[in-house]
């Protein structure tokens, strides 16, 4: 587990006199200069990002989707990792859950209209092969991650009643290990379906997988 405490990493460059993170910039300074080096140069394979919160009273709907929704999304980006928040204050989350539903609806408009990259690297990559997309509005990174509160783990940057945000909660506050045969015996449901579910959810990095034993197809997914 990596753990990053954000009110002591945020005071190092004296990021709190006002007790709120506010902004891209401040953002993306505490990134590099304090938690890229530290905690994300090792390998990220199967491991929990957690981040405690304890501390902030607040941080900006900018500055969230800077630190969390691009910068250390960047890094888990296409990795087995999870991505979770915790000891947060209720206006942290109310700008959490804000920021979220802000970003999910810019990425599903920038999708239709293929401005849309999961990192800055990605977008220099797509750039490249069509320099004539230089020029678009361009929307990068990804809402979601996994929040504790009090003894419950729920997804952030899904609806509390989508099917996606009811199998989250299933696996981890559980902290069961299912294959997506599991459930759909479970739920009666078609197995090509529930694949599909769980892949999701792996690809959100939000539960982990790894291939069942003497399978080349299948997996086993699982909860922090």
């Amino acid at each position: 587990m990596i753990e990053i405490n954000l009110y002591e990493e945020a005071s190092h460059i004296d990021l709190l006199k006002t007790g709120i993170l506010a902004s891209r910039k401040t953002a993306s300074e505490l990134f590099t200069s304090q938690l890229d080096q530290q905690y994300f140069q090792v390998s990220l394979e199967e491991q929990i990002v957690s981040v405690n919160c304890s501390g902030i009273s607040e941080a900006t709907s900018s500055f969230i989707d800077q630190l969390f929704f691009i910068e250390i999304y960047a890094k888990l980006c296409n990795k087995n990792t999870v991505l979770l928040l915790h000891n947060l204050s209720s206006e942290f989350l109310y700008n959490l859950n804000s920021a979220a539903a802000i970003k999910a609806k810019l990425i599903a408009e920038a999708k239709k209209e293929k401005r849309y990259a999961h990192t800055i690297k990605e977008r220099e990559r797509l750039i490249a092969k069509s320099p004539e997309s230089a020029g678009r509005n361009w929307i990068i990174g990804s809402p979601y991650l996994l929040l504790r509160l009090d003894s419950k783990i729920v997804a952030l940057g899904l609806s509390e009643n989508e099917i996606l945000s009811k199998t989250v909660s299933f696996i981890c506050n559980n902290k069961y290990s299912v294959t997506a045969k599991d459930i759909a015996s479970a739920e009666n449901t078609a197995i090509n379906a529930v694949s599909n579910r769980l892949k999701r959810l792996y690809e959100k990095n939000l539960v982990f997988r790894k291939k069942l034993e003497n399978s080349k197809t299948e997996y086993i997914y699982y909860s922090i």
